[in-house]
């Protein structure tokens, strides 16, 4: 949950706005011209989404998870990578002002949160069933989407966090379970999504991590099938490969500056970025903040090592 572990001065300062006092509106440059930014009617939608984190921080802390330093638990959809693909997607630049107007965050947020709907009915019990079905995950959606963190920090146009509703919705309806469904062998299936995944990012991690000292140093060569199955073929194969430094092998050596790692500003390297992040892997992401905005770029005939410094 977002919002559990902050305490009063730290919730405040992620997520109240007051635009009326110029020191404690939005960020500047983060609203385009022309969004209204200082009325009375914006700060009465930005009170009204404020109250409602505040009690949803006050249920969690009190009446959900009382007594509890911190909370680990699954919900129907990631929404930290959805967001994180639309940056990619939509290749979304910080240091441009948004079109995103807070009280359209405000108002897109409140109508999905209607209608994730789990239990239908009209009638009270129905009524309390849906509530109860819905608390958490509505409190997680409202922190997430919440106007200051997506205009401040995530810095989402208005197409991408169209497509962001979409998507949360979309996957929420996905993962709904009815009646008589097959919950274990779902499960089973979805083991092999991930295993796929693990395999997939032990290619990416040998290419973009780094080791200053390499514990286990080896290199694997497949031989032709001629070679393979003689032993004399096989070693003389190992005798002419040459011990090579990687400045013989450079064509030239550049420091970039790139603060966003997941969206680079470097054409040539733009489609090698998107394929290592088309793979979503939340220990990358939830690290990309750490991430320095310096880069030493190696080049050589036709191949690219990027490695943040």
């Amino acid at each position: 949950m977002n919002t559990f572990t902050l305490n009063t001065k730290q919730f405040e300062h992620d997520y109240h706005v007051d635009v009326t006092i110029p020191q404690k509106g939005f960020l500047p440059r983060v609203l385009q011209v022309g969004i209204d930014s200082t009325s009375l009617d914006l700060q009465m939608k930005l009170d009204e989404e404020y109250q409602m984190l505040q009690e949803d921080w006050r249920l969690l802390r009190t009446l959900i998870y009382p007594g509890q330093a911190s909370v680990s638990q699954y919900l129907p959809v990631n929404l930290r990578r959805i967001i994180q693909n639309a940056k990619q997607i939509f290749h979304i630049d910080r240091r441009k002002p948004g079109d995103l107007d807070p009280v359209y965050i405000i108002n897109s947020v409140q109508r999905l949160g209607e209608q994730l709907i789990v239990v239908r009915g009209d009638d009270p019990l129905a009524h309390e069933a849906q509530h109860n079905a819905t608390l958490r995950f509505g409190m997680h959606l409202r922190a997430t989407l919440a106007s200051r963190p997506i205009l401040e920090r995530e810095h989402l146009t208005r197409e991408a966090f169209d497509w962001v509703l979409g998507e949360v919705e979309s996957k929420f309806n996905a993962s709904l379970a009815h009646a008589g469904e097959m919950r274990g062998t779902l499960a089973a299936q979805s083991i092999g999504e991930p295993a796929t995944q693990m395999t997939l990012n032990t290619f990416h991690y040998a290419i973009i991590n780094v080791a200053t000292n390499t514990k286990t140093p080896s290199l694997a060569v497949r031989l032709t099938p001629d070679f393979a199955k003689e032993d004399v073929m096989a070693r003389k194969v190992h005798q002419q490969l040459t011990y090579a430094l990687l400045r013989t092998v450079t064509a030239a050596v550049e420091i970039w500056y790139d603060p966003d790692p997941s969206s680079t500003i470097i054409e040539e390297d733009q489609s090698f970025v998107d394929l290592f992040f088309s793979i979503p892997d939340e220990d990358v992401e939830a690290k990309l903040h750490l991430q320095s905005p310096w880069l030493l770029r190696l080049s050589s005939t036709g191949v690219y090592f990027i490695l943040y410094i």
